[in-house]
């Protein structure tokens, strides 16, 4: 359950970001160092339409559940991640998309791309 929502410019300020069920469409997603997204009431995907900068400590679904969290990139876009990346979930993007992490990151799930 939860809705859908469509988000132009998502900024992120903060260490702490909570996403509630549902499918989110996101143009542009800016993170802070040490932002932790975690998850609230069921499973979520996020379609992101924009990369996702560098940035140090960043957390996603951390001690969640790996089936509730699904992101998707779309176009030619990058996700990448520095040191202390902790991902749990499913991280994918098609085609010539990049996906790049700290090599001590810690993934649970799959990334596909």
């Amino acid at each position: 359950t939860g809705g859908t929502y469509y988000i132009g410019n998502m900024n992120v300020n903060t260490t702490s970001l909570v996403f509630g069920p549902g499918i989110y469409y996101i143009r542009s997603l800016s993170l802070a160092n040490n932002t932790r997204i975690t998850l609230s009431g069921g499973p979520v995907k996020i379609y992101l339409g924009g990369s996702v900068s560098e940035r140090d400590g960043l957390s996603f679904n951390a001690g969640g559940n790996t089936q509730d969290l699904a992101v998707f990139m779309y176009g030619n876009n990058s996700f990448e991640a520095g040191e202390d990346f902790v991902f749990n979930g499913l991280l994918y993007t098609p085609g010539t998309g990049l996906i790049r992490v700290d090599e001590e990151a810690r993934i649970t799930g799959a990334v596909i791309g």
